[in-house]
């Protein structure tokens, strides 16, 4: 009787763990082909990855050899030279021959492979002439044809495609988790694993080969290892295998909220090579690559453990993060650093090769918002160490300004980063029902005279690198300024689009007030300023309106990128240029225009600002549209303070 019962209670677990694995099988039908699927892709991948590396491999074998044989004659050289070229080819082909099938991919690796040929050609043609006719020719041949520089282009590309290469596979494996998610694998393994606990028990104990749960299991294991290859990798210097900018970003994070939760200080040294382009010219590019690796290497062996380091945007320039250090701590170790560099020469084929750097030293002030902050307040100390000399260490003063530097650009960049030299004008937002003040735009403007402009002012900022460094700064200043305006009212500021992409969203909402006092705060982000694809601002955007921040698109069009950018965006408000806007009254094609973007803002559920408006009988045409809000000089000039009482803030616009 007993043995009846047990069977009849195994043969019952059974039909139940069968019902439910059914059930299982009939939610995820495409696991199991979708995990070979997934094998399948990440080891194409792999491969095209590895056929990238190997073709950088060859170009900077090929780029010494040929140097080599220019410098000396030996053909053992040429014939290093030759073999590199060949191993080029042959990666190439096999890159090409992967991607037939991936139009983007497919054009990048056309286009690369055409470039490649084309500079082997090159450098085929100034070796002939170095045998033919001796090394003065050759070199003369070389500097006009600008292989060096196309050398260094080419190498960037396959710097950018093995990114892309990085960024691919991340995603496939965000999505890959989207599409699965944990539950359906853990009710899958709990099923397989009771199936198969209550089959031994019926069968006697037999065990299989290797259950379907194992293999997903597997699966997992090795997709959570690949992410974690691919993260250290998207945070590592593909050359000298320290922290690129986004690892060290990671970096400032983490040891930014240990500072703010223990108290002490940190100290960041910015480091760059002197004469580095010399370097290049004279010794080619892979030689430059040694000196880059050698000098990583010996910044490396002055550093604790907890200190972090970084090469710069691939250039030649080295950027050290001192956490919970004394600023006396901080020069020594950045005097260690030049001396460590300067003391050891490397060797060339035929001459010493003299290696210094020029450093600037400063603290960093608490709730640094990105790396490029970092940079901008030691940079000042480094131009400092470049025009006195060289091969020197300099702090930076308070602020990271350098009063002390000589007149001419190095000034300008000084006065630019130094916020006292600003102030903000407000504009007001009109709400067309009432046609009163909304809310108000907040400007800011440079220091009086060349750069009062913003045109001018922004121009001056990319030109000397220090752009998101000025807009961060701005944005400080306009949120500050906020607290003038009256609670319940909107408070819109401007971005530019790289400084979102360039820093981390959580950082940028610490510069907004934690209590808004009603105020209801919108980033502008003007279209015109975008560059490339919109959709990399998507996470961003949506992060920002997550934290309950609005985002506006200024400057908005009608051609079709500003179609797509509203579609991929969707921001909480559209501001129409004002070329659109302005004499809308007699303009019926700007009727059209402005009636079809209305209609895009509803289906997108954004309100609509126009820009520009300076006569009152196109009032009536955009009411009519629907248009929510409007800026303009209809209601008089730039506010340079603003009404104290807020009952006249909002009354201010009445004639």
């Amino acid at each position: 009787m007993a043995s009846r019962l047990n069977t009849k209670s195994i043969l019952a677990l059974l039909a139940a763990f069968v019902v439910v694995g059914i059930a299982c099988v009939s939610w995820v039908p495409s696991i199991f082909p979708l995990g070979r699927s997934l094998e399948i892709w990440l080891e194409q991948r792999v491969a095209f990855f590895q056929e990238l590396q190997l073709a950088q491999e060859g170009l900077r074998d090929a780029e010494f050899s040929h140097h080599s044989f220019i410098l000396t004659g030996d053909d053992r050289s040429l014939d290093s030279f030759n073999e590199a070229s060949k191993s080029i080819k042959h990666h190439l082909s096999m890159l090409n021959s992967m991607r037939q099938s991936d139009l983007m991919f497919g054009e990048k690796t056309r286009n690369l492979s055409a470039r490649v040929t084309l500079l082997l050609d090159e450098l085929k043609q100034s070796a002939d002439v170095r045998k033919a006719q001796g090394q003065g020719p050759a070199e003369q041949l070389i500097q006009k044809s600008g292989e060096n520089r196309e050398l260094r282009e080419i190498v960037r590309q396959i710097a950018r495609m093995e990114e892309d290469e990085f960024e691919a596979v991340r995603n496939k494996a965000g999505e890959y988790n989207r599409m699965i998610g944990p539950y359906p694998w853990i009710v899958v393994i709990v099923v397989l694993v009771g199936t198969g606990a209550v089959t031994m028990l019926a069968l006697g104990g037999r065990r299989s080969e290797a259950s379907d749960a194992e293999k997903i299991e597997q699966l997992t294991n090795e997709l959570t290892l690949t992410k974690e290859q691919l993260d250290r990798l998207s945070r590592t210097d593909m050359l000298t295998e320290v922290n690129n900018l986004r690892g060290l970003e990671k970096a400032l994070a983490v040891e930014e909220n240990k500072i703010t939760r223990a108290g002490g200080h940190m100290i960041a040294v910015s480091v760059n090579c002197d004469n580095f382009t010399q370097i290049n010219d004279k010794l080619g590019i892979a030689a430059g690559d040694i000196v880059l690796k050698d000098v990583a290497r010996r910044i490396l062996a002055t550093l604790r453990p907890s200190d972090h380091v970084a090469r710069v945007d691939n250039r030649d320039e080295f950027l050290v993060l001192l956490p919970d250090t004394q600023l006396a701590y901080g020069l020594r170790v950045a005097e260690r650093i030049r001396m460590a560099v300067s003391d050891n020469p490397m060797h060339n084929l035929q001459e010493v090769v003299q290696v210094t750097v020029s450093i600037g030293v400063a603290m960093l002030p608490h709730k640094v918002a990105n790396v490029q902050e970092v940079l901008s307040l030691t940079r000042g100390a480094l131009r400092r160490s470049k025009v006195t000399g060289k091969n020197k260490v300099s702090l930076a003063r308070e602020g990271g300004g350098e009063a002390e530097m000589p007149p001419g650009s190095d000034e300008v960049v000084n006065s630019l980063l130094d916020i006292s030299n600003f102030r903000t004008v407000y504009q007001p937002i009109i709400d067309l029902a009432t046609e009163q003040v909304a809310g108000f735009e907040i400007y800011t403007r440079g220091p009086d005279g060349a750069f009062e402009n913003p045109g001018d002012l922004f121009r001056v900022c990319i030109d000397n690198n220090i752009l998101t460094q000025v807009d961060l700064q701005c944005l400080k200043l306009g949120i500050e300024m906020s607290a003038d305006v009256a609670e319940n009212m909107r408070v819109h500021v401007n971005l530019f689009p790289s400084t979102i992409l360039d820093t981390p969203i959580e950082r940028l909402l610490e510069i907004f007030p934690q209590d808004k006092g009603g105020r209801t705060y919108c980033v502008e982000i003007s279209e015109q300023q975008f560059i490339g694809d919109p959709t990399f601002m998507r996470e961003h955007v949506q992060k920002l309106r997550s934290a309950g921040v609005l985002v506006a698109i200024d400057d908005i069009g009608f051609g079709r990128n500003s179609l797509e950018t509203l579609i991929f965006l969707e921001p909480d408000v559209i501001k129409v240029d004002r070329t659109y806007v302005t004499g809308i009254a007699e303009d019926k094609y700007k009727v059209r225009l402005l009636k079809r973007l209305t209609n895009v803002a509803k289906s997108l559920g954004a309100e609509v600002v126009a820009e520009g408006v300076e006569r009152r009988e196109d009032l009536p045409v955009l009411q009519e549209l629907g248009i929510h809000f409007a800026q303009g000089f209809l209601w008089g000039e730039l506010l340079q303070v603003l009404p104290a009482n807020p009952k006249d803030q909002r009354t201010l616009t009445k004639q």
